[in-house]
């Protein structure tokens, strides 16, 4: 069971970057970062499922080494334009799904210590970017690194989002006021994002994200 889930999920992540290279093509690089954010935001509606598809730790483990080695060879062999080629830091990417890895063995049981900093990274971080670049007319700049006001303001309402989304579904045990708790939660997290540079805020966001978690609610 586990094998076939495997089986079907490398061919998602499959298509994936195939409809980014896709799109990366008919757009002629024209909007290198979008496309990343298309694929990093894709990605992570797959992996958003891990808990419910995978019970074994070793499942996750060779999924990850197997697009840790994709994207790496891809990285020195130039290939995957839509993630490679743009002005940022590519490392991030590849990297990315050892953190999936990572974050899956640490906790994932409840599944949304898991979900909620997976949805931050790929959801408010994804469209964040996205927002930013499409939008973004106010510029703030840390250690030479670029980002907007505009794309700090849609992390911070998708934060907010997701977190009473799970409020409501659960409902969440928050430790204080619910309100509270959500409002700093998303305060802080944007503050970690727009100040994380050169692209490690695919290690920053997830990291803080499910300590901040662990810190706000109870299992």
């Amino acid at each position: 069971m586990e094998i076939r889930m495997m089986i079907i999920v490398s061919i998602g992540f499959i298509v994936i970057f195939g409809l980014g290279e896709i799109f990366y093509y008919f757009d002629k690089g024209k909007n290198k970062g979008l496309t990343r954010k298309f694929t990093h935001i894709t990605s992570g509606a797959l992996i958003f499922f891990f808990p419910f598809i995978f019970n074994k730790n070793s499942s996750v483990l060779i999924l990850s080494n197997i697009f840790f080695l994709i994207l790496l060879f891809s990285m020195i062999s130039s290939k995957l334009s839509s993630i490679h080629n743009i002005k940022e830091n590519n490392v991030g990417a590849i990297i990315f799904r050892l953190i999936i890895y990572v974050m899956f063995v640490v906790d994932h049981n409840p599944a949304h210590f898991y979900q909620i900093p997976i949805l931050v990274l790929c959801i408010s971080d994804g469209f964040a970017g996205a927002i930013g670049k499409e939008w973004g007319k106010h510029y703030y700049r840390y250690l030479g690194w670029e980002k907007t006001l505009e794309g700090s303001l849609a992390f911070f309402v998708l934060t907010i989002g997701i977190l009473i989304t799970y409020a409501v579904k659960l409902p969440l045990n928050f430790f204080i006021n619910p309100a509270i708790s959500i409002l700093l939660y998303a305060l802080i997290m944007t503050i970690i994002e727009g100040f994380t540079p050169y692209g490690f805020d695919n290690y920053t966001v997830p990291f803080f994200a499910y300590w901040l978690l662990r810190l706000i609610i109870a299992k």
